[in-house]
């Protein structure tokens, strides 16, 4: 399967984050139409209260709402930080992407 790379993106980031801050990541896949098909798969494990595309996002851009803070950190074992990112790329090998490095 094509290669794929995750990061962290938005204010999170830009360490600008406040309190109400979402979570954004980018990513970047040389097949994005496979990605895309695959990304419902991915998400499962984190039992999403809801997902979608963002119909008027300018890029391909897909939400997930989550489940409270503190629920998901008890839930996955981690904290909701750069591990999060960890965890989605995790995933993404797992689905067979090579998850190369690129900038």
């Amino acid at each position: 399967m094509s290669g794929a790379s995750v990061r962290l993106a938005g204010s999170r980031a830009r360490g600008e984050e406040t309190q109400l801050s979402d979570w954004d990541f980018q990513v970047e896949t040389d097949d994005f139409t496979a990605l895309a098909e695959a990304l419902p798969r991915l998400v499962e494990p984190m039992r999403p209260l809801s997902r979608q595309w963002d119909r008027y996002s300018p890029h391909p851009t897909y939400m997930l709402k989550l489940r409270a803070r503190d629920d998901a950190e008890r839930r996955f074992g981690l904290r909701l930080d750069r591990a999060l990112g960890d965890e989605v790329a995790r995933g993404l090998r797992r689905a067979g992407y090579d998850l190369t490095a690129r900038r």
